[in-house]
């Protein structure tokens, strides 16, 4: 780094000794060392590797146009692809194969030309994490399996159950919608009162500011609302409304009921809820 070399220079220089590289205890099974070399770039440097033509660079779908038209379109671009996998260059096929994908998300050839790259790449690699990658993109390529990233931020109520609140207001700040949340500059007071937890939720500059173990002064909240956990919880993932918990006495609350659910809907969902992407044994 030092001498200017930039993280794919380093990627590609950087070796383990070779009595590390052949120590049995440190075989590369859950990762490579080029791409650990990167983070380490990454961590002391930063992304910017000092050439100011990727300052600021082109979108990839931009870039994928320019290179498809400069090989000359779509299929001559997959010619060079099927040509580098006969030389086995099926590293350069594959993201050479993203490029035509990238202008045309639909096109078969080239889904089925990335997916026999990837899995003899992936055949190779020596680190399972990778490996899964590469094997798992080929057959969702392939059409032999689909991938519902909906998923992927399924929580089911036992998770949630298990969640300490805390946990979940620093999620909860994440989650602000900046064009909902503008302007606004609100105060809530929540009490948890079976666990004896005190917050204050503070949404201004488009951002949520929680200070916790604090019980307020009526005038250092707009609003105030105080409820056991598990209504608190059913609150978060959306079984219940802030308003029917108030008007069926769940919770007490404090101030302008129209306040507060304009104060709620500044944050996105925490979670999904869609029981037919939960397993069988917690619907």
């Amino acid at each position: 780094m030092n001498k200017g070399y930039n993280a794919d220079e380093l990627a590609q220089m950087i070796t383990l000794p070779k009595h590390l590289a052949e120590h049995p205890w440190l075989t590369q099974g859950r990762g490579l060392v080029s791409w650990f070399v990167k983070e380490i770039y990454n961590g002391y440097v930063g992304w910017y590797e000092g050439d100011p033509a990727f300052l600021n660079v082109t979108s990839l779908f931009e870039r994928s146009k320019h290179i498809v038209d400069g090989f000359g379109g779509i299929d001559q671009t997959l010619l060079k692809v099927s040509e580098a996998i006969e030389k086995g260059k099926d590293q350069w096929a594959s993201e050479l194969a993203t490029y035509v994908l990238k202008v045309d998300p639909l096109n078969r050839e080239a889904k089925l030309l990335k997916a026999h790259a990837l899995r003899v790449a992936g055949q190779r690699m020596p680190a399972a994490d990778g490996r899964h990658w590469y094997l798992t993109t080929a057959l969702e390529l392939e059409g032999k399996i689909k991938i519902d990233p909906n998923k992927f931020a399924v929580t089911s109520p036992q998770q949630l159950a298990a969640l300490p609140v805390d946990n979940l207001l620093e999620i909860l700040a994440t989650k602000v919608d900046p064009v909902k949340a503008e302007g606004v500059n609100k105060t809530l007071a929540i009490s948890i009162s079976d666990i004896g937890k005190n917050y204050i939720l503070h949404v201004r500059n488009d951002v949520l500011a929680v200070t916790k173990d604090t019980i307020p002064q009526k005038s250092e909240s707009d609003m105030s609302l105080s409820l056991d956990l598990e209504t608190y919880k059913s609150l978060v993932n959306g079984s219940q409304k802030v308003v029917d918990v108030v008007k069926t006495g769940k919770a007490n609350f404090e101030g302008n009921i129209n306040d507060l659910e304009m104060f709620i809907a500044i944050f996105d969902p925490l979670f999904v809820y869609e029981k037919e992407h939960w397993p069988s044994s917690q619907r």
